[in-house]
């Protein structure tokens, strides 16, 4: 069978398209990103509260585990501004800084909550907060899910 140019421009695309698909395949990130509200957890913003007498501000949320997998990880987004000094957290052993996957900036916790379970996340920051949107963060098993909470942005002028 000889081949016509027709045939030569179709044989080239069938291979482009198998080495993008291929490309595609070994690109995919090993995790899976899903809205919270559609994952196997939730996070509900509890309060927010400012003391005057030692000048700080307190957030709390409490953080559902629906089913599996388990809850290894939970980040707030803290908005920075210039400077953010965390004063304490419960669970104490809280890192501020980005997440590694998503690159997010916040207060995060390592702490298991089992399916069936719940946990409260606390944590004071230096100052007077002002609430707002930030994105809350949910990690276990292969899932990393976000959504947009109540939480601490940068203080009015």
């Amino acid at each position: 069978m000889k081949k016509t140019p027709l045939s030569k421009g179709i044989l080239i695309l069938a291979i482009i398209a198998l080495v993008g698909l291929s490309l595609t395949a070994i690109a995919k990130p090993s995790f899976i990103y899903k809205n919270l509200w559609n994952s196997p957890y939730g996070v509900v913003f509890v309060s927010a509260n400012y003391d005057s007498v030692l000048d700080k501000t307190c957030f709390t949320y409490k953080v559902c585990v629906k089913k599996k997998p388990a809850l290894s990880h939970m980040l707030i987004e803290i908005k920075t501004c210039n400077g953010v000094i965390v004063l304490c957290s419960n669970p104490e052993h809280a890192e501020v800084g980005p997440d590694g996957q998503t690159g997010i900036f916040g207060i995060k916790w390592e702490d298991s909550v089992e399916p069936g379970e719940h946990m409260y996340f606390s944590f004071c920051l230096a100052g007077e907060w002002d609430v707002g949107w930030v994105t809350v963060l949910a990690k276990g098993g292969k899932i990393i899910a976000t959504a947009p909470i109540r939480g601490p942005v940068c203080p009015s002028l």
